[in-house]
């Protein structure tokens, strides 16, 4: 057979393409057993989750200047904790606001203390969520979502409920997350999960002895929990309010980096298992039309200027105390005046001062 290059070009052809049909028959198989683990994981056909998408691809999203802010106010509820009243199984441990920048994806969480007092309400913030059960009972949200956009000038599209338990979830649904310890510190008097603090008395009942070592840890979300529920060390930072604060942003920024790490993609199991949790835990406070728009809105934004994806970007921040020489827009004031309670009000009353400093946390964005 004579040799030409017209042949030889047919016949590299015929390779390429059998090479790209052996690649593609293989590239659908994975394709399949992807989708069928997922669907496995999710209890959820994959053409149920299509159909939910085309049909709310025209939603626009619910923004503010391409920002979304969720209010997340977070629960101290655990399984198995007696409930001794109904007050306290509403009031908020900790409350963040954590805005999305659509355009830079820039996550910028902003911790506020829960001993804030409002005097508007003559309340701390970490009550708002029981009072909005009394305003308003078909959405306890409405209240303490009106009330901090007030004071923090920061417009809130959505207000998300979390307890401890499903914190929990979360992270063992990623299989666990990273975290950066700042500083080695022991907690002697942590509270045994469990135990009836309305009838146990007993110290060596009641309470355990946890420790946190300074450098990287490997967390499961049983251990996550102790570490962003540890308030009596004797740590100066640590054994705060403040220094509480800084550990449950590390925790959310940890899940988040987490959820948004592209591996997260390749891995059905773990996709499904937090489809099952988004369902049964998110899908309330932010509706399934809300989150297709905003992932479309951002996969818009990534094929027009992919330049300003080159990483999840999160920032995290808390308002400044004005204490021990430092400035603030927060102080302590005495107690007495507010009815032997431990509070936080506003240097300036009127809150700018507050706004502004939260302002101040988006400017870099």
């Amino acid at each position: 057979m004579k040799f030409t290059f017209r042949r030889f070009f047919a016949v590299l052809v015929l390779f390429v393409l059998i090479d790209m049909a052996i690649v593609g028959v293989w590239t659908g198989l994975k394709l399949r057993r992807y989708i069928q683990t997922f669907e496995q994981s999710s209890s959820t056909s994959i053409l149920e989750i299509k159909r939910h998408i085309v049909s709310n691809w025209q939603t626009p999203v619910k923004q503010t200047d391409n920002t979304v802010t969720a209010l997340i106010l977070g629960t101290d509820q655990l399984e198995g904790r007696p409930a001794n009243n109904a007050q306290a199984n509403v009031l908020t441990d900790s409350m963040m606001l954590t805005t999305l920048n659509l355009k830079t994806l820039a996550l910028t969480q902003v911790s506020l203390p829960r001993d804030l007092w409002i005097d508007q309400y003559k309340t701390k913030a970490n009550a708002l969520y029981f009072y909005g059960y009394e305003k308003t009972p078909q959405d306890p949200t409405a209240f303490p979502q009106s009330a901090i956009q007030d004071i923090t000038g920061v417009p809130i599209h959505y207000v998300v409920v979390l307890n401890l338990n499903t914190v929990a979830k979360v992270i063992d649904a990623l299989g666990g997350v990273d975290v950066q310890i700042d500083r080695s510190f022991i907690d002697e008097q942590f509270p045994k999960s469990g135990v009836d603090v309305a009838t146990v008395r007993d110290p060596k009942l009641l309470y355990e002895t946890v420790q946190f070592s300074q450098g990287t840890e490997h967390m499961s979300g049983e251990r996550a929990l102790v570490f962003i529920r540890s308030r009596h060390s004797k740590d100066r930072i640590e054994g705060s309010d403040e220094g509480r604060m800084m550990r449950q942003q590390k925790i959310m920024q940890a899940m988040m980096s987490k959820v948004m790490n592209p591996n997260i993609l390749r891995n059905p199991i773990v996709l499904g298992k937090l489809y099952v949790l988004y369902r049964s835990e998110f899908s309330s406070a932010i509706p399934f039309d809300q989150v297709v728009a905003i992932g479309k809105y951002m996969t818009q934004q990534l094929i027009t200027v992919p330049q300003t994806f080159p990483a999840l970007q999160i920032k995290k921040a808390t308002i400044s105390i004005q204490e021990n020489g430092q400035k603030g827009v927060l102080f302590h004031p005495n107690v007495k005046k507010y009815g032997g309670q431990w509070v936080y009000v506003p240097v300036d009353p009127s809150w700018d001062g507050l706004r502004t400093e939260i302002q101040g946390f988006y400017a870099s964005e």
